[in-house]
């Protein structure tokens, strides 16, 4: 009775205002009213009275307390933001009122820029005007630790003053940072003055030989020109270097000319086998020409190009504005893959472990000549890691850097110059080539600028000819061999020379067994050790043992050795360039970036290389491709895939579901099996139907007939009958009255009205 009474008279209640400034917003809690439990509320304030003090007091936007008896008096006095430190937060109760606040001991994080945009607002700025920004920091925990008033005018980005139009580390937003040579103006990541982004990396125009000339966007008529093999990108105009001086399908090296290769393809420096998205393909023209890309790769005319939502997988597919390409196919979202939001504001589904316009997060652009690797020609992203893969001139590759050139590690493949050159004691690294400088003294330095052995014929320098009866001993004409050297005569020119025939490379363990690459197969380096003839180097598609060379497989792929048949969910593997290369998975993985990637138990079958569950996937439903469609079940509005069986979800208007068919809707059966449409369930009709799936009167013999229902004038559908009196006036509901339809009297008609005026 006393809730109904403060409803119907609610001017009956005596308020007052406790008072509580802005300046001093916490109560003593202990004083609340005892008539008060803890947690309850008070209807008349809308407050929530908690014994614990500082905790639950509710003040409003003007710093009064609500309440009328929870809120005796005010405590504790804060005039800076550091009040709302460690603690507790600010919670808004836009749920019950938009004007109300809790304080509460939750550190609530999703709710900071909630009540750090009150403090801009001027609601709640308690910091002065000299310091006008309210900020916080965090501990190691993600904890809010303390709170600052700051003096910047600009944004703040956790505890610091930033210019999110300049800020290279916050670019628009706090935590975007411009990286791979990249700087922020006016909010975006773009190169400096002299540089253009191409392909996701910031390029010299001047020197590049993929864009020479670029300009502006880099796109069409503004990319630029690709440079031959036999030139050179100078001042942005392509020339021709001296490597023209060579026939086509050679290059300069050094002296001489060198078949050009995926290795070194136009120049020493350029490794097709390095360039992004590379599987296969050859060099033509002294140009990488691709054949064959890897996954999330596709080929633009003779380049792999990163797979987007505009070309997507072999076909080059624009995708619809409401899917992303996955795997080189269009999806609705990005199922394993992180979606990421680039510079543009498009958004695409990125593999952060391989992708070189997000490695390793989003945005993180694997640049070559950036930042992270200045002096690299071209780069990938592997495991989440730029890595150079190529190098300028005077550089190599070494642990995914590029360091500068060494005896020990010279030119783009980083040779050993004292272990390559067989005799060789000193050597130095001159443009990406071994030098030597001096020889051990049974070799000497030939045209060539390799160590050639000495022989009676050409002892210690070239066409240096011992006498009749004298041999070549360490370079040297003399009349016996030393004591650890055998004599052995050349059968091609019948001359003698002083051989060790541990190390002699052309009478390797007894004169005239010549040691190269010829007698080990696969081989691209070989030396005379103890008298055998052993590999040091194998080519690309074998693996070194036991001094021999033998053909890599998918059981022993690389000097490695790796098993690739071990690798998980792998269905078909090969090895290629002594990398395991996969080629289709078990079923319950999909292929994604060369491996085999387990799905999970949500979506645990595998279809068109995507992890579904063909329990309730409409597109594979019960079997891959079996796709559940309204337009196979007549008068279907939806349906789902249910146990693997396509199951109608809704019929249209005029029909119901029964037994997963449509059925049309009658009298009998209006909108579901058995509902009937009777004149006694609708007020006042004279006829009625079955339209829509929805009984409706067809005419009235009382009310007047609105939109499938009868009622009196000025009334409506719940409330049909109008009842007067001298000066008032009601609308019933449409039953049959209590002593009939009297405002004056405790009726029916008006219960029902007092119940919707006062919410009974």
């Amino acid at each position: 009775m006393m809730s109904l009474y403060k409803r119907i008279f609610p001017f009956l209640t005596f308020m007052s205002v406790c008072g509580c400034q802005l300046e001093a917003l916490h109560v003593n809690g202990d004083e609340c009213s005892p008539s008060f439990s803890n947690g309850m509320s008070v209807e008349t304030g809308s407050i929530t009275c908690y014994k614990d003090h500082m905790e639950g007091d509710c003040i409003g936007l003007d710093g009064q307390c609500l309440s009328t008896t929870a809120c005796l008096n005010c405590k504790r006095d804060f005039n800076d933001c550091k009040r709302y430190q460690a603690d507790f937060d600010l919670l808004v109760d836009n749920a019950s009122s938009p004007n109300r606040l809790f304080v509460s001991s939750v550190n609530d994080e999703a709710n900071l820029d909630t009540y750090r945009s009150l403090f801009y607002n001027g609601k709640l700025n308690v910091c002065p005007t000299d310091a006008p920004r309210c900020a916080w920091t965090k501990d190691d925990d993600g904890a809010i630790a303390s709170f600052e008033c700051l003096t910047c005018q600009d944004d703040i980005c956790g505890n610091q003053c930033v210019d999110l139009k300049s800020d290279d580390e916050n670019c628009g937003a706090c935590g975007r940072e411009c990286t791979g040579g990249t700087t922020c103006r006016e909010s975006k990541c773009v190169c400096t003055s002299n540089l253009v982004l191409c392909n996701n990396n910031c390029i010299d125009p001047k020197t590049n030989h993929q864009f020479c000339g670029a300009s502006g966007t880099c796109q069409g008529e503004n990319s630029g020109t690709t440079c031959g093999g036999n030139q050179k990108c100078n001042e942005g105009v392509c020339e021709l270097t001296t490597d023209s001086q060579c026939p086509t399908g050679e290059h300069k090296e050094g002296n001489t000319c060198v078949e050009d290769s995926v290795d070194a393809c136009g120049l020493a420096t350029v490794r097709c086998t390095a360039l992004a998205g590379w599987l296969q393909g050859e060099c033509n023209d002294r140009q990488c020409q691709a054949k064959r890309c890897k996954p999330r790769y596709h080929l633009d005319g003779i380049r792999c190009a990163e797979d987007t939502n505009d070309c997507c997988g072999v076909a080059c597919s624009k995708c619809p504005e409401d899917e992303y390409c996955v795997n080189g196919k269009c999806e609705s979202t990005c199922n394993d893959l992180t979606p990421c939001t680039d510079l543009n504001h498009k958004t695409t589904c990125a593999d952060l472990q391989y992708s070189t316009s997000h490695c390793g997060g989003c945005n993180n652009l694997c640049v070559a000549h950036g930042e992270l690797h200045p002096n690299s020609t071209s780069v990938l992203c592997n495991d989440g890691r730029c890595i150079a893969t190529s190098c300028d001139a005077g550089y190599h590759v070494y642990e995914g850097n590029c360091e500068p050139d060494s005896p020990e590690r010279c030119g783009p493949l980083a040779v050993n110059c004292l272990t390559s050159n067989y005799g060789c004691e000193a050597a130095e690294c001159n443009n990406g080539k071994c030098v030597v400088t001096q020889c051990n003294p049974k070799f000497f330095i030939d045209d060539n600028n390799t160590c050639r052995l000495s022989d009676n014929d050409n002892c210690g320098a070239i066409d240096h000819r011992c006498s009749a009866g004298e041999f070549c001993s360490l370079g040297e004409c003399k009349s016996t061999c030393e004591p650890d050297q055998t004599p052995c005569t050349n059968q091609d020119t019948g001359s003698v020379t002083c051989a060790d025939l541990d190390t002699n490379p052309d009478n390797c363990g007894a004169c005239g067994v010549k040691c190269n690459t010829d007698v080990i197969p696969n081989s691209i380096a070989v030396e005379c050790k103890g008298g055998q003839c052993i590999a040091t180097h194998c080519d690309s598609n074998s693996y070194l043992q036991d001094g021999k060379c033998s053909k890599s497989t998918p059981l022993i792929c690389g000097n490695a050795k790796k098993d690739c048949t071990e690798l998980e969910g792998q269905l078909a593997v090969l090895c290629i360039d002594n990398e395991c290369v996969v080629r289709s998975c078990q079923e319950g993985y999909i292929l994604a970036s060369n491996r085999c990637s387990k799905c999970d138990s949500s979506k645990p079958s595998t279809c068109n290389n995507q992890c579904v569950n063909k329990n309730t996937d409409v597109k594979h439903c019960g079997s891959c491709g079996k796709e559940c469609k309204t337009s196979d079940f007549p008068h279907s509005t939806s349906v789902v895939c249910q146990s693997g069986s396509c199951r109608i979800q809704s019929c249209d208007n005029t029909h119901y579901l029964l037994n997963n068919t449509c059925i049309q809707s009658d009298m009998n059966n209006c909108g579901k099996q058995g509902k009937k449409c009777n004149i006694d369930d609708i007020y006042g009709a004279m006829t009625v139907d079955c339209v829509n799936n929805e009984c409706v009167a067809n005419s009235c013999y009382e009310g007047v007939l609105q939109d499938g229902y009868c009622a009196d004038e000025g009334c409506h559908k719940e409330m049909p009958i109008l009842c007067k009196s001298s000066t008032d006036t009601y609308c019933c509901p449409g039953k049959e009255q209590f002593m009939g339809c009297n405002p004056d009297l405790l009726n029916q008609c008006e219960m029902k009205l007092k119940e919707a005026e006062f919410e009974f």
